[in-house]
């Protein structure tokens, strides 16, 4: 029965999203099949949701929009690989899932981030960052797209009054005004959220458009796991200052070395596309791990794109030896046949030899 309804409720799902190509959707489904990992669930949606905003820099035309979603069930099988499948099928970009799970006189809130490639209806992926040099057939360019697709997350446990308090269903409850006034009734599990203010979201339920407004609980150390999909998705929507403010919070705190140095980077790219020097956050992840493939393809494009701002035939120089040393101490982290290695080393015998060009 669960099963039946998680298919029609991901068909129902899919229609909606197919409706607007160029936008950026994140999923949420329950953190467990009871009513407390609804609720779960459903927290997490909303704290992501409300850092969106409208981006301030968006890569030409029109801003892409960005929707979050909540799924009233988990899905069938806690694994990257059947997420990916489902996001794919619904033309989702994030998922943020996991399980709440006791733990002593707590609960444990073990959290997964699912960032399925596949070639989506977006016209351009604003999250990439490319730089490009004069070979001799014209120019090669070379790109980083993101540190990677598969995150966990920390646990976050969660004390026992939480627990109580959230565990039914009834625990979400709409009012009037903020925090007072009428009782309107539960958000449920299908709600749209209209604005935010403080603590506080103005809710719409789907069933009948009733509104209200919805306290939020203040879960403190959910802030890792909020900060870095809000910041993704700003990326992805061409928003670089929000991005760079949430990435920078990340970088600064205590998450794990892993998260630290991928907000790092994402931070970096932010910079790039706004025309800012992006080598600060590249040189603190290569601080915390040196040995990070992804962190050596990020430091190669702040080298490169160091050369093509240089000014003088000596800068150049001594940039392009800069190059050459990275390459040499680092190629060993590629595999020999890597065509983003082949490529670097293309621009690297084109920035050594520029007088042919």
């Amino acid at each position: 029965m669960l099963r039946t309804a998680l298919i029609i409720f991901l068909s129902q799902l899919a229609t909606a999203l197919g409706s607007d190509d160029n936008k950026i959707n994140v999923f949420v489904p329950s953190f467990g099949g009871d009513s407390f990992g609804q609720n779960v669930g459903t927290i997490f949606n909303l704290q992501v949701l409300r850092t969106l905003r409208i981006p301030q820099n968006a890569h030409g035309g029109s801003a892409p929009g960005g929707k979050v979603f909540f799924l009233p069930n988990p899905f069938s099988e806690f694994t990257h690989s059947e997420v990916e499948r489902v996001s794919k099928d619904l033309s989702v970009q994030l998922t943020l899932w996991g399980n709440a799970l006791p733990f002593g006189k707590s609960t444990a809130v073990q959290s997964y981030l699912t960032i399925p490639y596949y070639k989506d209806l977006r016209p351009q992926r604003l999250e990439e960052w490319s730089e490009e040099v004069p070979n001799d057939s014209g120019a090669t360019k070379i790109t980083v797209d993101l540190p990677r697709r598969r995150y966990e997350f920390s646990p976050i446990l969660l004390d026992q009054a939480f627990v109580e308090k959230y565990r039914t269903p009834s625990a979400l409850k709409l009012y009037e005004g903020k925090g007072r006034g009428e009782f309107v009734g539960i958000v449920g599990p299908n709600f749209t959220a209209l604005r935010y203010e403080g603590r506080f979201a103005y809710v719409s339920r789907d069933e009948d458009h009733r509104k209200g407004w919805l306290e939020l609980p203040d879960v403190e150390n959910d802030k890792e796991i909020v900060n870095f999909v809000g910041g993704l998705v700003r990326l992805m929507r061409g928003d670089y200052p929000g991005a760079i403010d949430l990435f920078k919070t990340i970088s600064a705190s205590e998450a794990p070395h892993a998260v630290k140095i991928d907000a790092l980077l994402l931070g970096a790219t932010a910079k790039a596309k706004l025309g800012q020097d992006p080598r600060d956050d590249i040189d603190q992840a290569l601080a915390l791990n040196p040995y990070q493939q992804s962190t050596i393809k990020f430091k190669v494009l702040a080298v490169i794109r160091e050369y093509r701002n240089a000014e003088t035939a000596l800068q150049k120089s001594k940039i392009a030896q800069k190059l050459t040393q990275i390459l040499d101490e680092k190629s060993y982290l590629f595999s020999s046949n890597d065509p983003w290695l082949a490529q670097a080393k293309s621009i690297e015998t084109a920035i050594k030899n520029p007088q042919q060009h």
